[in-house]
């Protein structure tokens, strides 16, 4: 079953949203899906830790980030959740009852107070219905969110501490050339331990690289947050330029 949090709030008002517009897979759509696509999304609010969905859940349309920002959490072999990824906004997720009818194969929270944009699988499928070549942008939101996790998982197989920490850092930024998203500028809300987390090492490491890369101007840490500064730095040092 679809489950929201007490806390979700739907707003009858429908703003065209720049974020998603401007940035993000819905900008690189044909333009009349995209205005198909903003005239039927509601948006909600959620508090830091309430659930998009959870994993198994059946139902459910297209999500997007708009503010704040999106968790995913994967469950391992012995069903401990490990936190994956966090994504900023102008982020598109949630195709898989779309496109398989599948149920839903991880949980995603709120991972701040965040605004999100979802349209629903009935209001989805009459977008389709009336514009069949509206499955291209379906295939292309598809094709980006595989190329992310593999991405994912291509970062947790850099070998050296360090260049794993910046190539997460850059992911979770925005600053990924392959993500088509616009780099966050201003802190994104990621502590030391879910950095950690998703970049598979341990806080001392994940902390003194930090600590190195703020002495040489490259990022700003505050609490609980962390800010890139020189984003083309750091690709440099990750050999992407």
């Amino acid at each position: 079953m679809f489950r929201m949090s007490g806390c979700e709030r739907s707003w009858s008002a429908r703003p065209q949203f720049p974020i998603l517009s401007e940035h993000g897979w819905l900008a690189l759509t044909a333009p009349d899906f995209r205005q198909a696509v903003l005239d039927r999304v509601t948006s909600r609010k959620l508090a830091a830790g309430d659930p998009v969905y959870r994993l198994g859940d059946n139902e459910g349309g297209l999500w997007a980030v708009i503010e704040g920002g999106v968790q995913f959490e994967l469950s391992g072999p012995q069903l401990v959740s490990s936190l994956a990824h966090v994504a900023i906004p102008g982020f598109w997720f949630g195709e898989g009852p779309l496109i398989g009818k599948e149920a839903r194969r991880h949980d995603a929270y709120a991972s701040e107070r965040s605004v999100f944009a979802t349209i629903s699988l009935a209001d989805c499928r009459a977008i389709l219905d009336e514009t069949p070549t509206g499955w291209r942008w379906i295939a292309l939101l598809a094709s980006m969110n595989r190329e992310l996790a593999l991405g994912i998982a291509s970062d947790l197989l850099l070998q050296d501490p360090r260049r794993r920490v910046i190539a997460t850092l850059l992911r979770l930024t925005g600053w990924r050339d392959d993500l088509s998203l616009t780099p966050h500028l201003g802190a994104v809300q990621l502590s030391q331990q879910h950095l950690g987390q998703i970049a598979n090492l341990s806080r001392t490491v994940v902390n003194a690289t930090l600590r190195g890369l703020e002495a040489r101007g490259l990022i700003a840490i505050g609490y609980r947050s962390v800010e890139v500064l020189d984003g083309e730095a750091l690709k440099e040092m990750l050999g992407e330029h």
